[in-house]
């Protein structure tokens, strides 16, 4: 990870329009309309009526800032680290570990991808999960990456402008920001590095890595 954030969660605005629309999907509806039919001698503690949708609305909030608790740094590190010009950097014959190289990255966009699954509570009582998928694009301006001994050492990306939707089933939402451009100008310190990913690495199943660049999006600095 990074020696220092660029979180997400700094730039997101309020997200009752997400919150509100998964409240009145089918499934949540019923979850809460289920509720008010608890038999008493179940119900202790249990929200009814109002209080279990208010106390629903809290658990989908609860669970949206927490998949959003990224830092895009990280991400984007991610993503470059699978770029395919970047994996010449890994032949040490070309590159031994001592060489340290500045890549120059040209303007491009990079698709980011999550997919949590939201498990939504009332009251303590687990009413139903729920997958989400939450898709960004990282417009990049322009980047330097540090790379040594096939690893990326450290990014300096600049502004990074951004834009997102939250989907389920056949809903598509926009991702709510207060600014669409990010601030992530400066030097980050990648500890540990991340190593360059080798033509034929076995994904690691990690859903929120983006897609490569294209062979033109890095030059040698």
């Amino acid at each position: 990870m990074a020696d220092r954030a660029c979180p997400l969660r700094d730039y997101l605005g309020p997200l009752d329009p997400v919150v509100d629309a998964i409240a009145r999907t089918p499934v949540a509806t019923a979850s809460t309309a289920a509720m008010g039919f608890v038999p008493d001698s179940l119900s202790a503690g249990l929200p009814n009526g109002d209080d279990s949708l208010a106390a629903l609305r809290a658990s989908i909030a609860d669970g949206l800032h927490a998949a959003l608790d990224l830092d895009l740094i990280a991400l984007l590190v991610q993503g470059w680290s699978k770029a395919g010009p970047l994996r010449p950097f890994r032949d040490e014959a070309r590159y031994p570990p001592s060489t340290i190289a500045r890549m120059t990255l040209t303007p491009h966009a990079v698709d980011l991808r999550i997919d949590p699954e939201l498990t939504l509570t009332a009251g303590g009582m687990r009413m139903f999960k729920l997958k989400l998928a939450i898709a960004l694009t990282a417009t990049v301006p322009g980047a330097t990456l540090v790379v040594r001994a096939g690893a990326i050492q450290a990014v300096e990306p600049g502004p990074v402008g951004l834009e997102g939707q939250v989907m389920w089933g056949s809903t598509i939402l926009p991702l709510p920001l207060q600014r669409r451009e990010i601030d992530c100008q400066g030097s980050f310190r990648i500890d540990p590095p991340r190593r360059i990913a080798s033509l034929f690495a076995v994904d690691d199943g990690d859903d929120t890595l983006p897609q490569a660049l294209g062979p033109s999006a890095i030059q040698r600095a």
